[in-house]
């Protein structure tokens, strides 16, 4: 039995379709040869620090750094994903061979890669459905091109990487800034990318806030009623701008 893994419903629906896959089960759609199933996004997460040990729970700076030696996956907690991940599970282990067709980029790749981890089928013939449209053509075209799962470890890699330290940065931080700077029960959320950003605009307002206006000078010249512009910029001295007229005009 080939079974696909596909990143939502609605794109199952669409390669179950192709497939000819009609035959309904709970959580997936089938027929003699192929089984479609979904998932609902990131299914499967990094576990939580406390999940490590429970010396971890506890928001101290003693703790701090929490970076796990092996990082571990765990379920989304919400009863809809941890049931459908159970029946992805089931159609893995009795699968032959398994075909991701989550969202061709870095996100669907991991998608992916976190489920077939948490599910132990890891040694599981693989392949990689890779496209960007859901025409029957685009379809067809794809499953006529599947590539070995191992082709896209790099992709893999970098978006595993992107997880885990988003995890590092962003709970270390968070607890950090939490503990030694919170005030009545205040959480200080930080993050690899959301803090950088704030900080970002945070600067852009100050700049608004206190810009002053000021003079400046820009070089332009009209040649058979043609208008050209210096393209230095513009002069915060008059002096320099002047200079470069009078070159021009000898």
């Amino acid at each position: 039995m080939k079974v696909v893994l596909a990143e939502k419903p609605s794109v199952a629906r669409d390669i179950a379709k192709h497939l000819g896959a009609t035959t309904q089960g709970k959580g997936f759609l089938k027929n003699d040869e192929w089984t479609v199933t979904w998932a609902f996004g990131h299914m499967v997460e990094l576990q939580e620090p406390e999940d490590y040990t429970p010396e971890w729970k506890p928001w101290r700076l003693s703790s701090l750094p929490i970076i796990p030696e092996d990082f571990k996956l765990r379920s989304r907690k919400d009863g809809s994903a941890h049931e459908q991940l159970m029946i992805i599970k089931g159609l893995f282990d009795e699968a032959d061979e398994i075909i991701c067709a989550t969202d061709a980029g870095r996100e669907g790749e991991l998608i992916f890669r976190y489920i077939l981890t948490w599910t132990e089928c890891e040694t599981k013939p693989c392949q990689r459905l890779w496209i960007s449209s859901l025409t029957t053509t685009a379809i067809a075209k794809g499953f006529s091109q599947l590539a070995p799962s191992a082709d896209f470890d790099g992709l893999y890699h970098a978006a595993k990487c992107r997880s885990e330290a988003d995890w590092v940065v962003g709970l270390n931080a968070t607890r950090f800034f939490t503990v030694e700077y919170g005030k009545r029960n205040l959480l200080l959320s930080l993050g690899r990318v959301q803090t950088p950003i704030l900080a970002m605009i945070v600067n852009r307002d100050l700049e608004v806030e206190f810009f002053k206006p000021k003079d400046f000078w820009e070089v332009h010249s009209v040649c058979r009623e043609a208008l050209f512009k210096h393209t230095g910029g513009k002069f915060e001295d008059q002096a320099a701008a002047a200079a470069i007229v009078e070159k021009v005009t000898g």
